[in-house]
Parts: structure tokens; sequence; C-alpha cells
């Protein structure tokens, strides 16, 4: 699992601190992973299976419109195209009935998990629709302070709600691959 991890874009060492225990499928890590992580690691579901690694910079042109930079899309596999369109599945049910209802985007199908620490220190919804990945983390950056009745459900799925409808404004609509197709952009907010 840890290897499947690393090669979706989390860091394992950083986020286990060496420390490399079972309670990890479940989230128990020592330190804890980044929003970039987290929107990197679900596009991979996303992009069927294929994961691209973030990038903040699509392209640099210069003045008469030369391309100067274009970002890496290549992709690893990192899991099966059949397990992620299982995730896919599962995670729309999350947007479409569960706890994520307040993450929808209309128009577009959206697949995610909301989260929600002991004692509500950290809350978090992770999502993607086919062609952009983004977390939302709400929390205390001082520290591990209580906000009670905050939920991955509420504020951060409606952040994430509102950050999406903006980008996705002027993209086209799609569905989610059956196969990896590089198309697959990571974004956070925080």
């Amino acid at each position: 699992m840890l290897d499947t991890m690393g090669r979706a874009g989390y860091d394992i060492e950083a986020i286990t601190a060496g420390i490399h225990n079972p309670s990890i499928a479940l989230g128990g890590t020592e330190v804890g992973v980044t929003t970039l992580e987290m929107a990197s690691g679900y596009g991979t579901f996303a992009n069927a299976g294929g994961h691209i690694k973030p990038s903040l910079i699509d392209r640099i042109e210069d003045k008469q419109g030369n391309v100067l930079y274009t970002r890496d899309d290549t992709y690893t596999q990192v899991i099966s195209p059949a397990n992620a369109s299982i995730m896919i599945s599962t995670m729309r049910s999350v947007v479409n009935g569960g706890t994520g209802g307040r993450a929808a985007v209309s128009g577009w199908p959206v697949a995610g998990k909301t989260g929600t620490s002991q004692t509500n220190v950290d809350a978090w919804f992770a999502g993607v629709t086919p062609v952009l990945s983004t977390a939302v983390w709400v929390g205390h950056p001082e520290g591990r302070i209580p906000m009670y009745g905050v939920t991955g459900g509420a504020a951060p799925a409606a952040v994430f709600s509102s950050f999406m409808r903006k980008a996705l404004a002027n993209i086209p609509k799609a569905d989610y691959p059956s196969t990896p197709h590089g198309k697959l952009r990571e974004a956070t907010s925080g």
C-alpha cells in the first residue's frame, strides 16, 4: 500500500516519519498529508489510475506566443483502470447521497470523500471531476484546536463546490475516462 501511495504522489517518509504500521490504511499517520498530496492522489482515481505529477504552471509563453515551457503530462499507472473506476463510483455516492452533498457542482460528475478528525481539529473534502482534482482542509494552522460542529461535509465541501464552479466555468463538460488520458489537472485549495 505504501508503495502505491508513493507512486500516487504522497511523500511517504514525511507522512509516516519513518514509522510504518497497519493503521496507515485508516489515516493513522505520524504527520499527515498536504492538500496538494491529497489533490494529486485523488486525481489518480479520476485519471483511470494514472498519476500525473502536479504542477503549478501549465505553460509559459513569450510575448510573441512562443511556448517556452509546457508541463510534463506523462503519467505513471498506479492502479488498474478497473480499480480506479470502482473508487470513482464509490466516491460519487459520497457526493450524490452521502456526507459530501455540499460538494456537488451543477452539470459535473463529482467524486470525493469527507474527513473529520477526532475532536474536530481537522476537516477535509478531497474530490475530483473528470478534469480537475482539488482538496480543501479547514483547521487552525497554529495547532490542533477543536472546531466544534465543523465537519468535512460542511465547510470544506462547500468551499470545494464554490471553487470548482468557478474553476470549471469555461471548461467543456467531460466524463471520467476508462483509460488514462493525461488531461487531468490537479489543484489545491485551503
